[in-house]
């Protein structure tokens, strides 16, 4: 007969099972023979989860489906061991086949998504409150005897009707589901993908604020935000009645697209805090903006919803496709290569067969887009609608004037590759006295060996007490050059203005298609003081090969948020010189 569990979630302290597989079972002595063995006995079922759908702006609690837990991993054990395992198909339909006559027989599904081979991947869900631990839900143990049996495990989602009050069971598999949704979206296009490993850590404890000393502590569960840790995973909200983001669909899609960028190609996104209206480093601006796009994309709904407050019953949300409404007394959106609003409704009418705009008049669906991710992870510029744009003309050369319209209706452009030369746009600075349109223009400056080219950093480009300085428009410059021979070079970065009794911090990041280098050393107390400003320098030697690279460099304090500690001096230029020793 059909049994359905009172199924339970639990954590499974590992990844892959560690104890041997048995091949056979006896209650005899291990001499029998194999003819005279009873034949194995099949345990099938259906794993499902709730999920919670959003109606407007909210979960509805009312309107729980049970959905199939796809391509996720389950097990039979006996006494603590392995003898059995299989993989759901589509419906969430699982079948083991384990030894007649087991005794106490535990059936578990695991929050993993495995598929070896090509395509292929490597999901698990674990709380990294818990030592990453994976979460496993697990059924009661069972006799087997020798009749097949049928038994269904749901993972519920712990909402007793005004709160939660259960273990949320649900959870790791309807994060699971979307990025079964999302790999299927871009195997669609790709299907010989073997994807990386990837880790996805939720918890009940991960909150929307950082440790008590500002930054994220992820095993404590203060994580700040939902986002991808580039080597570690995507990190997920669970603060019941604040902000959790299990259910939270396009937000998981969003996260999971930051790993394809890293998968398929190469992001060169610093992260960091954002929102609406937000001027952006074209890089931070490019992958969020992008990240929103795909979340709408492999959803197939370009509403954006991230669901939080009490009860989860308010909301953020917004339309890919916009109008967005403006933002305080300033123009929103601003318009541009560092805004993720511009870039959104680029690559989605860029993907979209929906017209609804003049410009909109291209129709690529996804493959043309991931492949020019792919053609991205070798370039030398940084990664960003500049390097984007380029690389999907150079593909398209009969599309240029098409492409050019489409980004020339987000005030992008002209440019004429993917170091943005020609670009016009320098943004609109909220503080115009503490920034220079020579600061934001051209957006990579060229030095030639030897000589020297000023660029200068500045906090004019953020929202006071909004979401900080370190990513924003104006606080980085970049600085290109070439590198003609193999051999040792030697960089500087020297204060040439800093603000009125205030000292400089140059830090330098080399580049040369990702990071080769980072110098971020502390000025030197005794030379660097604000009565002696130029003395301020940041300088280091780096072994190269022949070929093209960048330089970001950037005051310190311009990127750090704004406190009684460090906080940011302002507008603060600097001569930056390559030579070879």
């Amino acid at each position: 007969m059909t049994r359905s569990s009172a199924a339970v979630l639990t954590l499974y302290a590992g990844f892959a099972v560690t104890v041997p597989l048995l091949v056979g079972c006896g209650g005899g002595g291990g001499n029998a023979d194999a003819s005279t063995l009873p034949a194995p006995v099949v345990v099938s079922g259906a794993i499902t989860f709730d999920r919670v759908p959003v109606a407007g702006n909210a979960l509805d609690y009312t309107a729980i489906e049970a959905i199939p837990a796809r391509g996720v991993s389950v097990q039979a054990l006996a006494d603590g061991r392995v003898i059995a395992s299989a993989v759901t198909d589509d419906a969430g339909r699982y079948a083991l086949s384990v030894p007649a006559d087991t005794p106490n027989v535990t059936v578990r599904a695991l929050a993993e998504m495995r598929r070896d081979g090509t395509p292929g991947w490597a999901y698990r869900v674990v709380d990294n409150t818990a030592d990453d631990t994976l979460f496993v839900l697990e059924g009661p143990g069972i006799e087997i005897g020798r009749t097949d049996r049928v038994l269904n495990l749901h993972a519920p989602s712990g909402w007793d009707g005004s709160a939660y009050t259960a273990p949320r069971a649900a959870a790791p598999f309807a994060i699971l589901d979307v990025v079964r949704e999302a790999t299927d979206f871009v195997l669609a296009s790709a299907p010989d993908t073997v994807f990386p490993p990837l880790i996805l850590h939720w918890s009940p404890n991960n909150v929307p604020s950082p440790g008590a000393d500002g930054e994220a502590d992820f095993t404590s569960g203060e994580i700040g935000s939902s986002l991808y840790r580039r080597g570690f995973g995507i990190y997920l909200l669970g603060d019941a009645d604040g902000d959790t983001d299990e259910y939270d669909r396009h937000v998981i899609a969003h996260e999971w697209a930051h790993y394809l960028e890293q998968a398929i190609g190469r992001s060169d996104s610093i992260g960091g805090p954002h929102t609406r209206g937000d001027q952006l480093d074209m890089r931070t601006a490019f992958s969020e903006g992008f990240a929103n796009a795909f979340a709408a994309m492999a959803l197939r709904d370009t509403r954006y919803v991230d669901v939080l407050g009490p009860g989860q019953s308010e909301a953020f949300s917004f339309d890919i496709e916009g109008p967005f409404a403006p933002l305080s007394a300033f123009p929103n959106p601003f318009p541009g290569w560092f805004s993720e609003e511009s870039i959104q409704e680029i690559v989605y009418d860029l993907f979209d067969a929906e017209q609804d705009r003049p410009e909109d008049t291209l129709e690529l669906g996804f493959a043309p887009l991931l492949d020019v991710l792919a053609d991205m992870k070798d370039g030398r510029a940084l990664t960003s609608i500049f390097a984007f744009a380029h690389a999907l003309r150079t593909r398209f050369p009969q599309l240029s004037a098409q492409i050019d319209a489409l980004l020339a209706a987000h005030s992008i452009g002209p440019f004429t590759n993917a170091y943005a030369d020609g670009e016009t746009n320098s943004g609109w600075p909220l503080a115009p006295a503490r920034v220079e349109t020579a600061d934001i223009l051209p957006i990579y400056k060229e030095l030639s060996l030897g000589g020297n080219v000023n660029v200068c950093s500045s906090d004019a480009y953020t929202y006071p007490g909004e979401t900080g300085f370190y990513n924003k428009l104006g606080a980085r410059a970049f600085v290109r050059f070439e590198a003609p021979a193999t051999g040792t070079y030697a960089f500087s970065a020297t204060a040439t203005a800093v603000p009125a009794g205030k000292r400089a911090d140059p830090d330098v990041v080399l580049h040369g298609a990702g990071v080769l280098h980072v110098s971020e050393a502390a000025p030197d107390d005794a030379a660097c003081t604000p009565e002696t400003p130029l003395e301020c320098a940041e300088t280091f030697e780096r072994f190269l090969g022949p070929g093209e690279y960048v330089l970001e460099v950037y005051e310190w304090t311009n990127t750090q948020a704004s406190d009684a500690e460090n906080p940011p001096i302002g507008r603060t230029c600097f001569d930056v010189t390559v030579s070879v020793r």
